[in-house]
């Protein structure tokens, strides 16, 4: 049976399981876990940390529009301005947050109640680089 299967099938058949990965890989990425698991990845690596504040919170929309049910704006993730000093030194960064991750939600939540507060964990190396630490 595998010698009746011609070239033009083999390569039908690989396309086809390449055409599926990259629509599952896509899938993942826009998903927001890939972005939440480097987060924490990053997050585990700087073991440093400092007291910061947070300056402000955008939401980042997106318009929908349809025939049926017209215009639907919703809030698909979080900008995050916050401010911490090392060694006398004042970094200001910017992080985005997914806004479909229950924790991100409850950080922002806290946040936009008055809690301006947060833990920011560092590169001792290189003070810049950090992330806000999300309980």
């Amino acid at each position: 049976m595998l010698d009746e299967i011609k070239y033009w099938d083999w390569k039908s058949i690989g396309i086809g399981i390449l055409t599926i990965l990259v629509f599952s890989l896509g899938l993942y990425f826009l998903s927001g876990n890939a972005s939440n698991e480097y987060r924490q990845f990053k997050e585990k690596k700087y073991e440093d940390s400092v007291s910061g504040e947070v300056v402000k919170v955008k939401n980042v929309e997106h318009l929908n529009q349809s025939r049926h049910t017209g215009n639907n704006i919703s809030t698909i993730a979080y900008k995050v301005t916050y401010r911490y000093s090392v060694n006398m030194e004042v970094y200001e960064k910017v992080m985005t947050l997914n806004s479909g991750l229950k924790k991100n939600q409850l950080f922002i939540s806290r946040i936009k109640a008055g809690q301006k507060r947060v833990i920011v964990k560092f590169d001792l190396g290189n003070p810049q680089n950090s992330i806000i630490q999300i309980d």
